[in-house]
Formats: C-alpha cells, structure tokens, sequence
C-alpha cells in the first residue's frame, strides 16, 4: 500500500484471463474485450467494498500489463484509491484486507465472476426468454459463490451483489464483449488464472450466448401523438413542471405525471379537465413484463382547452 499526497492509501492487485482459442484473435475483437474487461473491473470495486467493512474505494484505474499469444492472454493491473476518516483506520485495513494480496485478487476474481453471471444470464433469458435456464451458465455462477465461500465471503453477499445487478444491459453487453474473444473459435473456454480457484466459463456456457445485444430494446422510448384527448387531475397554475397528472384514454388509463412544454402557460391550462393536444409519451421498458410502461407524458402543444 501507498501513501498518496492527499492523505488517501494506494493498493494494486492483479486480474488474468486466459482464452483457449485455436484461431487468431481480430485486433478490433481483442480491443473490444479489453474494453469491456475495464468496465467490469472497475464494476467489481462496489462489491469489494460492499464484503469488506470499511473499505471505501474512491477510484479505480486498470491498465493491461502484457497480452500473450498463442491462447490469447490478458494481464489487468487493478489499482485502488481508498479513502479514509484517518491514515489509522486506512493502514488497519490494510493489515486486516488488502496485504493479503491472493486474498484480493481471488475477491476480485469473484466480483467480475458474478458480473458475467449476471451478464450471461441476462443475454441468455432475453435472447431465450421462453427456454429453461442454461444448465452450463447456472453451473457458471454455483462456482463463483463457492469460490467466494474460499475466502470467506458470504454466499449471501455474492447473491445480494447479483440481485443489485440483475437488470443491469449494461453488465450484459460487457459481458459478450468481454467473452468475444471466445466466439472466433467453437469450442473456446475462458477462465481467471492466478487465484486458487477454478473460474472457467466453459464454451457451452460462451456458444449459448448472442452475439451482441442489438436485439434489446433501449430503456426508454418516446412515442409522439398529434390531436388526442387527455384529462387532467391535478394541476398548478405557478409551474409547468410539477403537480401535473392525469390520463390519456385509449393510450394510458392510469394516472401519470404530465410537464408542460416551455411554450405552454400553466395558467392557462390550470383547472382544466380535459384539454385536446398535441403529446409525448415518455416510456420505460419493464424487463419483467417484456413491455414498455408510461413515465410521463409531455405536453408540446393545446389543440382547443375545453371548458369542462
């Protein structure tokens, strides 16, 4: 550990993945993996943290410290920033955690191991949300909880960080990414190498998988309408902001927030129950449903205010 200018504590550890692969790697699929490794990694400092009281990670920097050929290999130096109350407190943790460092590279090796549980999971239902869960992926993510109970970690904690991440597209599209490397060769596995543990993802894992997630619908949508009905609930004549809701019939029945564009006087429109406009549905999509779901509704202009 290192003592920084600004009273903060510096500590480094190390991530090595190995792709068994029998065919070149493209230099445009190994940069995209690398890419997508960097994200995952500095992902892993919130679990870290969240299994080691005390331990307040502020930054998180990865470099590649060499890459191998033959079967495509990948060393990660992963440094650390902690921040604490006190250079005690930092220098405890030290003597109780971070010395330890198989201890922390096995934690890490842990952390990105559920995030690309989580991220085979997810592409997998969305790409088959009507198949059985994959038997090799299920197996996948059974091995990283064990290899967290190795070093003391709660099964419990793994689970929780799991669940935090669970409808994370992010984490999935990282985790194809991460894998692509796999995809030039069938029959390709990619394991974690340096910590006493067995983290392979094997190639039946890694060939039930989609190519990328292109096929996913963004998070949020918007949907313009020209002419429609809308009734009005609350209103506040002071701001076009807040304290607006109502419904749209036959496009939404449940009550939603209206905002008024700049353009739109709220005084106006204020006491108004049904109002003919022109309007933007503001959508998000519920992954437990497969649908999108109404946000709010924009108001971009007043066809004809009716009195009622």
């Amino acid at each position: 550990m290192t003592a920084l200018a600004d009273g903060n504590m510096e500590f480094s550890t190390s991530y090595r993945v190995r792709f068994t692969v029998e065919n070149p790697v493209p230099v445009a699929i190994v940069i995209e993996s690398l890419k997508a490794h960097e994200r995952l990694l500095k992902k892993s400092s919130k679990f870290l943290e969240s299994v080691y009281d005390g331990l307040h990670i502020t930054s998180t920097d990865v470099y590649v410290e060499e890459i191998v050929d033959g079967s495509w290999v990948a060393d990660f130096l992963v440094k650390y920033v902690i921040g604490e109350a006190n250079e005690a407190q930092a220098r405890q943790l030290w003597q109780n955690i971070v010395r330890d460092n198989t201890r922390m590279r096995t934690a890490l090796a842990v952390g990105v191991g559920a995030l690309l549980s989580i991220g085979a999971t997810s592409a997998y239902n969305a790409y088959m949300p009507d198949a059985p869960s994959q038997p090799a992926i299920e197996a996948y993510n059974s091995v990283v909880i064990n290899a967290a109970g190795d070093i003391n970690i709660p099964a419990e904690k793994v689970e929780e960080f799991i669940e935090q991440n669970r409808n994370n597209k992010q984490v999935a599209k990282d985790t194809l990414s991460a894998l692509k490397p796999a995809s030039v060769t069938p029959g390709s596995i990619m394991e974690v190498q340096g910590v006493p543990v067995d983290l392979t993802l094997t190639s039946e894992a890694i060939e039930s998988l989609p190519e990328d997630m292109s096929f996913i619908p963004p998070n949020e949508q918007d949907d313009i309408y020209s002419d429609v009905s809308i009734y009005v609930s609350a209103s506040d004549e002071d701001s076009g902001k807040r304290g607006w809701a109502g419904s749209v019939p036959n496009i939404i029945d449940n009550r939603v927030k209206f905002v008024l564009d700049d353009s739109i006087d709220p005084r106006v429109l204020h006491g108004r129950v049904r109002i003919q406009a022109d309007i933007i549905v503001h959508k998000v999509y519920d992954a437990s449903t497969n649908q999108y779901r109404a946000k709010s509704v924009t108001i971009t202009d007043i066809i004809t205010p009716e009195t009622t």
